[in-house]
């Protein structure tokens, strides 16, 4: 923050925390990728936005509606919590003293129904992978994840009935 004073040919305004200005960088930030780009329509996933000028974030916006949860990681990226919403794809804008990210860069898909496993093919494997694992369940038509806890594992391994 920088002092504001004014200076006259009576003299030069005093210095307080009524006449501080903040310098910032002018460009809106932009959101280049969104990590899901999916959840339920409850909300309450966390999404990981990437992207560039996310210093000094106020707020994430879903279609509008205020995500809970941000922290701001680094100029470049930015966890969140999305909000509830009915079922459709929504733009999520990130909004900085310098502006906010176009609409359009970044789409969050709300789902009515998620996914449920039933049961598993094969229940273990080898710590190094390799392993086809069938998932039983239903609602797993377009699945674009599958996690072996926080550890992405890869589709075509996985047959999904």
């Amino acid at each position: 923050m920088l002092n504001i004073s004014v200076t006259t040919r009576g003299g030069t305004s005093s210095t307080g925390s009524g006449n501080q200005f903040q310098f910032v960088d002018a460009s809106a930030p932009v959101v280049s990728g969104i990590s899901p780009a999916f959840g339920p329509m409850a909300g309450g996933t966390t999404v990981t936005l990437t992207g560039a000028g996310f210093t000094g974030t106020t707020q994430v916006l879903f279609d509008g509606v205020a995500a809970t949860g941000v922290t701001v990681v680094s100029d470049t990226q930015i966890t969140a919590t999305a909000p509830a919403h009915v079922a459709a794809d929504v733009d999520v804008s990130v909004v900085t003293p310098a502006g906010i990210s176009n609409a359009g860069s970044a789409t969050f898909s709300y789902s009515a129904i998620a996914p449920t496993i039933s049961s598993l093919g094969t229940t273990s494997g080898p710590t190094s992978g390799g392993t086809l694992v069938t998932i039983n369940g239903a609602n797993l038509t377009g699945a674009v994840g599958i996690y072996f806890g926080s550890t992405p594992g890869q589709l075509f391994l996985c047959r999904l009935r």
